[in-house]
């Protein structure tokens, strides 16, 4: 008995386990458009859902301007409104026409063949049946004032499912609950191929594609746009813009993009914060590659500055000497960054403080500080910090920044000597006429235009890292390479200079005017190098 029920258990796990095969070759599986997405679809695009984008375009009235900004200049979207009375901003008018605004809208790319786009659009429907039918009555409608305009579909059937074909290169179909609208016949077929035929070779199963998915960023369910970009579109996006007129001065400059693998970028937003994610996943078997990799440090934040509640806060961790190391070890002297590098290194131009200073360091960061000054002012007081521990004596590397200044400034007034507290400096002006006294402390250099803000930090100098309290520490971490944190009030210098230059933009002058405040993260974790932008907006009273 005992060994009848081993056998039986035994049948029931290797039967379970052919089920499980047989799903995964199972076309009923392929249900989500990455599913049965050819794999060579080089852009991904998901706008999910529907009603939550069209939320987030009509939220300008509450909290931000954004949906105006993005909306306003785009032409056909009043025009389909004043002809067929569909308003694409409306989620009622949405559903009256039998699209499922629960669900999310995916929109993919496949590159490009003769300089013509192919890509195709998942739209959920409702009505399977229908929408096809009332999708060119709307088209008939739209081109109603166009001469003699075809709009009648030719209907054929690939592996049972109904393909219609109109002129112009729009060709249509119903998978399941998507309507499925593509700019060329082969891209449709293949999505069908697909799903007749099993996912093994979907989008779903390529292995740059389950990373993108894998992160953590890429599944936030405030999530309202995500993006996925393999290399592919961007060189082959490229190539589109090069056949035009500017062709020739865009073949000497042809960027080399091996060093991307993919390239994803998400829109979040919450309640007073509008927020996008970017991440360059990074090809390090390239040399450009592996020199972005290195040449963004972690771990040096508890280094830097203390700054209790600053109007700005920046923070740049970077090893600049493996730039040095990588051009110095070139091969191809015709490679266009290693001739901008010898042009920035050629002898004669100021550049004593890049190569006396920050190149000879193995590991720096840079660290500016903004805070508001103690009286009226045009600008806020700021400190620029640059440690210098690891460079060994800096007095060479003061003299030759002195004298560099010094020669640049040959007006009566605009450069000088002085002590601050005790402590040798020099100070030039410049151009706006704003004074900046330089000194060195304890091997490192900090430069400023307050010098009671001056004194501060020299005194609390052994006090480092932000207070935990200000907001941009939240996501500070140990990967942490970037920080760039500017508090936007009313008094700001930055925010009255972005308002005025927007002044004849009236949406984006709004935009501005709401911004409480702009906090930028830089990451890195393995291969991935990430920055964050948050902004966060002013709470609307009413």
């Amino acid at each position: 008995m005992k060994y009848k029920i081993i056998i039986t258990l035994t049948s029931l796990i290797i039967a379970t386990a052919l089920r499980g095969d047989e799903n995964r070759n199972n076309p009923t599986q392929c249900i989500e458009p990455e599913n049965f997405t050819p794999s060579t679809a080089a852009l991904f695009i998901e706008i999910s859902s529907i009603s939550k984008a069209v939320d987030f375009l009509n939220a300008e009235k509450d909290s931000h301007n954004i949906g105006n900004v993005l909306t306003k200049n785009i032409k056909w979207i009043k025009e389909l409104k004043d002809k067929t009375g569909v308003d694409v901003l409306n989620t009622k008018s949405l559903k009256n026409i039998g699209i499922d605004i629960n669900k999310a809208l995916y929109i993919t790319g496949f590159g490009y063949k003769k300089n013509e786009p192919k890509s195709v659009f998942f739209l959920p429907i409702i009505d399977k049946k229908n929408f096809p039918i009332n999708f060119v009555k709307l088209l008939k409608i739209i081109n109603d004032d166009k001469t003699n305009p075809d709009i009648n579909p030719a209907i054929s059937t690939y592996k049972d499912i109904r393909v219609f074909q109109i002129p112009n290169k729009i060709f249509f179909a119903v998978i399941d609950n998507y309507f499925i609208l593509a700019s060329s016949g082969n891209a449709l077929t293949d999505i069908i191929d697909i799903k007749t035929q099993g996912c093994e070779t979907s989008l779903a199963a390529n292995p740059l594609f389950k990373d993108y998915k894998s992160k953590s960023d890429i599944n936030i369910e405030s999530s309202i746009l995500k993006i996925f970009i393999r290399k592919e579109y961007l060189d082959n996006t490229y190539e589109t813009v090069q056949g035009k007129e500017i062709k020739k001065d865009l073949q000497a400059a042809k960027p080399n993009l091996n060093f991307i693998d993919y390239i994803s970028l998400s829109l979040d937003s919450e309640t007073d914060e509008v927020s996008f994610m970017g991440r360059l996943s990074v090809n390090k078997e390239d040399p450009y590659g592996d020199l972005l990799i290195k040449v963004f440090t972690t771990d040096l934040f508890e280094n830097a500055l203390f700054a209790e509640n600053p109007t700005g806060y920046h923070f740049l961790s970077i090893d600049v000497n493996k730039i040095n190391e990588h051009f110095k070890a070139m091969t191809d002297k015709n490679d266009s960054a290693y001739k901008a590098y010898t042009e920035i290194m050629k002898p004669g131009r100021n550049t004593h403080f890049l190569k006396d200073a920050v190149l000879p360091c193995s590991k720096s960061f840079f660290n500016i500080i903004f805070q508001k000054p103690k009286t009226a002012s045009e600008m806020d007081n700021f400190i620029v910090y640059i440690p210098m521990e690891e460079c060994g004596d800096i007095k060479k590397t003061l003299k030759n920044l002195q004298k560099e200044l010094e020669n640049n400034h040959t007006e009566e007034g605009t450069f000088g000597e002085e002590k601050i507290d005790g402590h040798n400096s020099f100070w030039f002006k410049n151009s706006s006429h704003y004074k900046i006294n330089i000194l060195g402390y304890k091997g490192n250099i900090y430069a400023g235009n307050d010098i009671g803000l001056l004194k501060e930090v020299l005194k609390s100098s052994e006090k480092k890292s932000p207070d935990i309290k200000n907001d941009f520490t939240k996501r500070i971490d140990k990967n942490t390479f970037l920080i760039s944190y500017t508090q936007f009030d009313d008094e700001s210098f930055l925010k009255a200079v972005l308002m005025m230059l927007a002044y004849n933009n009236t949406d984006l002058y709004g935009f501005i005017s709401k911004i409480e405040s702009i906090n930028l993260t830089g990451k890195k974790i393995d291969n991935d190098l990430m920055l964050n932008l948050r902004l966060k907006m002013l709470r609307s009273h009413k």
